[in-house]
């Protein structure tokens, strides 16, 4: 009998230790021997987890790129606006030299704004240089307005996951840029050589010029708001898998302390029955 009291004290013993403990930390198991199974599920949702954070930091790295293009895309056009209207203005009969001293300057003015636009950099490498970030600018121009891209025709892409890729869209050989450029230094000549016909010829130009850069502000901002969804979409999945690895992990608090006290009478249980067996002993001793 005594035995088996004290093979149930050692039982109980345990299950309180290991009550308390679940109790104390909020956690089911701790090491692999305690709960084999759910351990290595942890392991493979912890994994998980970790490829999440990831991708949703790539994520954001990809949207913050994306919204600094958008944003500078977006100042470029009212520049090419303002150029295609000094280009129809300076076009009519009315026009003199005078004018088109002073619209040479103002379109000279206009072309470096857009140019330092084009060479605007996102974490210290050129914006629209391509994959080709080693250069110091994406555009160089020398003195008479000739333009030269120093990166390549392949866009920046961004690794979300080893199946997934953001494609980030925008280099300096896109048509936006090359018909700007050339827009704008078509009309200077224009304009230095009192040259009537150019000057229309430099409306045509930069209406090509603005539609190739709506159309590439919108390519931009369309992959922007897809990042965007994805984003939300990994924020949704991380969240399920916390919830996941709670589930699999975290003690349940009002069994666990069930349990507890129930080991703990128990326990006292077989103490007193200890008792009780050691004071018979010692009686039967005496006599």
């Amino acid at each position: 009998m005594v035995d088996t009291l004290l093979s149930g004290m050692q039982n109980q013993q345990q299950t309180v230790a290991t009550d308390t403990s679940q109790l104390s930390s909020g956690m089911r198991f701790t090491t692999a021997n305690q709960d084999p199974i759910s351990y290595e599920k942890s392991l493979s949702i912890r994994d998980m987890q970790s490829g999440i954070t990831g991708s949703l930091s790539a994520l954001d790295t990809a949207a913050s790129q994306l919204g600094m293009s958008q944003s500078v895309l977006s100042q470029m056009q009212p520049l090419l606006q303002r150029a295609q209207a000094l280009a129809i203005q300076m076009s009519s009969a009315n026009s003199g030299t005078n004018s088109y001293a002073s619209a040479l300057s103002e379109v000279k003015a206009l072309q470096q704004q857009f140019l330092s636009l084009s060479n605007q950099n996102w974490e210290g490498k050129p914006l629209y240089a391509g994959t080709n970030t080693g250069v110091s600018a994406a555009f160089t121009m020398d003195a008479v307005g000739n333009v030269t891209y120093n990166g390549n025709s392949q866009n920046q892409t961004i690794v979300v996951s080893p199946t997934q890729s953001v494609d980030l869209g925008a280099n300096g050989s896109n048509t936006a840029f090359t018909q700007a450029f050339a827009a704008f230094k078509n009309f200077s000549g224009a304009l230095s050589s009192n040259n009537v016909a150019a000057m229309q010829s430099s409306i045509t130009g930069f209406n090509n010029a603005i539609a190739a850069l709506n159309s590439l502000t919108a390519q931009v901002g369309g992959t922007l708001r897809s990042v965007n969804t994805q984003k939300a979409s990994y924020q949704n999945l991380q969240t399920q898998v916390a919830i996941s690895l709670s589930n699999n992990e975290s003690a349940d608090v009002a069994k666990t302390a069930t349990q507890l006290n129930q080991a703990n009478v128990a326990l006292q249980a077989i103490y007193s029955e200890l008792s009780k067996l050691g004071s018979i002993s010692l009686v039967n001793y005496l006599k």
